[in-house]
């Protein structure tokens, strides 16, 4: 026989557990239809409690219209605060706007302590036109105000020279290429080609970041690249930054061009947090910035994050990370539900074009950034032994591989691997002509195997 202090217990622990299962039904159904965070490294249920309280108190609302659809995205206009032929200062942090309160990434007390340290003051004051050699040389490559931009070192002299050839076999003419080194300079002025010496300004642009050149290499590499890319946007200029193993297949411009955004990119993985968040993250391999307000908005954004870690890759996309939510192909309003999210956010490997845009300003004038994401069939990353082959040569603009770190023989053993070497075994022994135009001997030291030698 059962007591009632016992009956009690009985029906108290029941009641208990069907209370329980019912709080857990009803939260798995309430999340299964609550709007995504990003991942900023909390728990995943601190995230949605936190999002609904923003929510709540409209801190995540955005002032679109009504009228704006996803149809609507536009690039910010091309007006850069340039005034009488002067592109400002090289940081102006109070251009930039960071709303940073759905995260835990620390980047006010990031910009706080730049902006105090010497080389935050010494980047606020100088103006890019300390850089005012290379924008002229620059310019005068440009084609309709684009230039097509890498930096390379010695040790990439073959990997460049491939590359060369397949832009130029390409139909592509205005290659603005600096040399780390002075031999590398040297070397391809023998040959007749125009680069811009990079190691007579590398080790300012490795103090204005704090950095010592030639101790720390790579860092001071990314740094020149970083204040050399700035320089150029703030002068109104368009830049498609390529690695020297994003190997042109065929010409990338018309279809860059008719392409919206402020920024358009390969798609990559890396950072691995921002992919899990985004479906696919830009890789900086090949990358079209244009000389927005909003992108150098993000670029001001970046710097005390960048100065601190020097991988622009990485320190790009954080960056807007900690600073705002990006809507992916569905105009400047946040999907209502997960799934909604889910279907819409870009995916590593798509045929597709994505667009994105920053759910806050991150300019003080209201701009968003606008991004783009290129279709993997036009743009690979992973790629397979048949890149380069006349069937994929059809369709493949840029093959950008993934290879392993390390130095340019890394990079000569993928292009070897995945069929885009093009340069013949004698290349080395292949002179210029006397009189010879350049890119006409840029063509001649090839194989005969790129597609555009084979229309």
């Amino acid at each position: 026989m059962v007591s009632i202090k016992e009956s009690c217990d009985v029906h108290s622990i029941s009641a208990f557990f069907l209370g329980f299962l019912v709080a857990v039904c009803l939260g798995i159904v309430w999340f299964s239809n609550a709007p995504i965070v990003k991942d900023v490294g909390e728990d995943a249920q601190q995230h949605v409690d936190k999002l609904a309280i923003l929510m709540k108190n409209n801190k995540f609302r955005n002032t679109t219209t009504k009228n704006e659809t996803k149809e609507t995205i536009k690039s910010s206009e091309i007006s850069i605060d340039i005034e009488q032929g002067k592109g400002g200062s090289i940081w102006a942090p109070e251009r930039a706007v960071c709303n940073g309160s759905h995260t835990h990434q620390g980047y006010p007390e990031t910009l706080q302590q730049f902006q105090a340290s010497p080389e935050g003051l010494r980047l606020h004051t100088e103006s890019p036109d300390i850089y005012k050699d290379f924008i002229e040389f620059a310019k005068k490559k440009a084609d309709d105000g684009l230039v097509v931009f890498t930096v390379v070192t010695i040790a990439y002299k073959q990997a460049l020279m491939n590359w060369l050839h397949a832009a130029v076999s390409s139909g592509v003419r205005c290659l603005v290429v600096i040399t780390v080194e002075k031999e590398m300079h040297a070397y391809l002025a023998s040959l007749g080609f125009d680069s811009f010496e990079g190691e007579s300004i590398i080790s300012h642009a490795a103090d204005s970041f704090g950095l010592k050149w030639p101790v720390e290499r790579l860092k001071s590499i990314w740094a020149l690249r970083f204040l050399l890319l700035r320089a150029l946007l703030a002068h109104g200029v368009s830049v498609l930054q390529c690695d020297a193993d994003a190997i042109l297949l065929r010409n990338p411009l018309p279809l860059l061009k008719s392409l919206k955004g402020d920024v358009v990119a390969q798609r990559g993985t890396f950072p691995f947090r921002i992919n899990l968040s985004w479906g696919a993250t830009m890789c900086f391999g090949t990358i079209l910035y244009r000389p927005t307000i909003a992108t150098l908005g993000w670029f001001d954004m970046v710097l005390p994050r960048f100065y601190k870690e020097g991988d622009d890759q990485s320190e790009f996309q954080r960056a807007l990370d900690a600073c705002t939510l990006v809507v992916w192909n569905h105009g400047y309003t946040w999907p209502s539900t997960r799934d909604e999210h889910r279907s819409l956010k870009p995916q590593s490997i798509s045929n597709k074009t994505d667009y994105g845009a920053t759910l806050h300003p991150i300019t003080t004038g209201g701009e968003r950034l606008h991004i783009t994401m290129l279709p993997t069939n036009l743009f690979p990353r992973k790629c397979g032994p048949s890149v380069g082959s006349p069937e994929k040569t059809n369709t493949v603009i840029i093959a950008h591989c993934i290879s392993s770190k390390g130095s340019g023989v890394q990079k000569l053993k993928s292009n070897d691997k995945y069929n885009i070497s093009f340069l013949r075994d004698s290349w080395e022994e292949t002179p210029p002509n006397k009189g010879e135009n350049i890119f006409n001997y840029l063509i001649r030291i090839g194989d005969g195997t790129h597609p555009g030698q084979n229309k």
